[in-house]
């Protein structure tokens, strides 16, 4: 009620009828507080108070108190305001549009934004709707994907207080700041807004993407009195780095955040490394050949043909000829007599000579540790891997077995045998791959600005294990022959060398590439919990060297761990 005593005949005069339509007016429309009118105490001189948020103790402003203006100076003064004269109420009625909801309560209208209020089934929201909503105050949407996608020329969306579980993705094609901090309660005459400094939360249901997204846009963007939480990553990516948790990602755009707060979760681990597969597991041995001619060739891994994959082939044997031929590898396998490879001698009386055994093959180099904790893409943080272990190479192939004449004066031969097929060299090891990361922000190109705001990191992800090499194939016997030389032994493939331990992740309030963003002293950088720094994956074990009659292949390393992950408050990309 408000009561007021006017001069004049038995009515109101008419005078007092206009203040009373007035005054109804005011108190009808859906404002931050009783007055709306810039530049009147309330707007301009706020009585302060504190609210302390849940998230970490940030501290937020909350809206104007409100003045009364019931006693009978004001009520004069509003009467005068009556007779105040029309550039005097243009003065008064303009709303200044580059104003923040906080410090002007004018500027929560429709004409400036779209509204979005969280659904009545999330956090007991007041029944925001993507299907019926408008994106008006009276209809608001329920999501602020909605409302980015229905702009119609606004700038700037209002959100109320409450959970959004979404990821929020700006472009240069759906540019709008956000201002979070509003109230929407019910009243006879609609919904109502004011300004409150309740913390507008975005919490995405999956880690797959960074909870807010700022790429490429082209006008200065403004988010205030929003929270932005990743949750917790439990999984890899297809390519078997840790999923990361990421509260804000910023690229090539110039963003002011104001009383936000940014929450990177807990990372996922990284996958671990594999074997690879040189030959087929379930022949530990090397093909033996078939007939007294013609030795066996294979390809390790099978079906290799570009580059040129290791093979190995063993040699022929003698049809006639003053040798056999000799057994083959490649890469060529270094031996000495007598596992040489070297074909037999024939003979023309009682004795032709086998083939030499193929040399057994060498191991090569295990995998090393990532120099860098990972990349950059466009949207994406890529964790490193370890280095893969190389496949040992293949022994060399027998060599094949010498003829020897029917008798001393035919020209007929018994032919020598073929030799040996040698083994492949054991699968390498590949590298672990690297654990997530969990960054309150990523700043990539941008001009980044933060004023009270308050940034929290938790646990990276660890890197996998390297994976373990390959044990290696033997050899396999030459061909056996009644009379003339037998095909020599195939030489033992060697172990495959295990692969490098994967990165541990990376867990930063910051992490920037280009400008630093500027933080105020207000600011708040911290770690959540855990160590922060994941940690780095083990090296995967080297493979054992075949063997057979003629000896044994050697054996090969393991990998190298891996690169440890790093903590920092704040980080610079460009830097070791």
């Amino acid at each position: 009620m408000v009561g007021a005593h006017f001069s004049g005949q038995g009515s109101l005069g008419v005078r007092g009828i206009a203040f009373l339509a007035c005054l109804t007016a005011a108190l009808c429309r859906c404002s931050a507080s009783p007055s709306s009118v810039p530049g009147s105490p309330s707007s301009e001189n706020p009585a302060p108070s504190d609210d302390t948020s849940g998230d970490g103790g940030l501290i937020f402003a909350r809206s104007p108190s409100s003045v009364g203006s019931d006693d009978a100076g004001a009520l004069e003064a509003s009467e005068a305001s009556l007779d105040a004269s029309p550039e005097v109420e243009a003065e008064t009625s303009t709303c200044d549009p580059n104003q923040a909801p906080k410090d002007a309560d004018c500027i929560i209208d429709d004409a400036y934004g779209v509204f979005v209020a969280s659904p009545s089934s999330v956090d007991g929201g007041i029944g925001g709707s993507d299907d019926a909503g408008t994106g008006s105050m009276a209809l608001p949407f329920a999501t602020i994907g909605m409302a980015l996608s229905n702009l119609n020329g606004k700038s700037r969306i209002y959100i109320s207080g409450g959970v959004y579980s979404e990821e929020v993705s700006i472009d240069g094609a759906h540019e709008a700041s956000l201002y979070g901090g509003l109230t929407c309660t019910g009243s006879a005459n609609g919904l109502a807004w004011q300004y409150s400094g309740a913390v507008a939360e975005v919490r995405p249901a999956v880690a797959d993407h960074a909870a807010l997204t700022i790429s490429s846009v082209s006008s200065p963007l403004t988010i205030e009195d929003m929270g932005f939480e990743a949750p917790a990553a439990t999984s890899q990516a297809p390519s078997g780095a840790g999923v990361s948790s990421i509260a804000a990602w910023v690229s090539s755009s110039t963003v002011s955040f104001v009383r936000v707060v940014l929450t990177g979760g807990d990372a996922a681990r990284g996958a671990d490394g594999t074997t690879e597969t040189n030959y087929d597991p379930s022949a530990p041995v090397a093909p033996a050949p078939v007939n007294s001619t013609d030795g066996l060739d294979q390809a390790c891994p099978p079906g290799a043909v570009s580059p040129p994959a290791d093979s190995t082939v063993g040699g022929q044997g003698s049809l006639g000829g003053p040798i056999g031929s000799p057994g083959a590898a490649y890469p060529p396998a270094m031996g000495t007599a007598p596992r040489d490879g070297l074909g037999g001698v024939s003979g023309f009386t009682d004795y032709a000579a086998p083939g030499d055994d193929g040399a057994d093959g060498y191991a090569r180099s295990s995998g090393i540790a990532a120099a860098a904790l990972g990349t950059l893409a466009t949207t994406a943080w890529l964790p490193a891997r370890g280095g893969d272990g190389a496949p040992g190479t293949p022994g060399q192939g027998g060599g094949g077995g010498g003829s020897l004449h029917i008798n001393a004066t035919s020209t007929s031969f018994y032919y020598g045998g073929a030799g040996g097929t040698g083994g492949c060299g054991g699968g390498g090891g590949t590298g672990g791959n690297g654990g997530g990361a969990s960054v309150a922000l990523f700043s990539i190109e941008s001009t980044v600005t933060l004023t009270t705001c308050q940034l929290v990191s938790n646990q990276a992800g660890d890197g996998g294990n390297g994976g373990a090499g390959g044990p290696g194939q033997a050899g396999s016997v030459g061909h056996m022959v009644a009379y003339s030389g037998n095909g020599g032994m195939g030489g033992n493939g060697a172990g495959g060398s295990g692969g490098a331990g994967g990165t541990g992740g990376l867990s930063a309030g910051i992490a920037y590439e280009g400008s630093e963003p500027v933080t105020d002293a207000t600011t708040i950088i911290s770690l959540g919990h855990g160590t922060g720094a994941g940690a780095a994956g083990m090296g995967g074990a080297g493979g054992a060297g075949a063997a057979n009659a003629s000896g044994a292949g050697p054996n090969a390393s393991a990998g190298a761990a891996g690169l440890l992950g790093a903590y920092a408050t704040v980080r610079d990309l460009d830097s070791p």
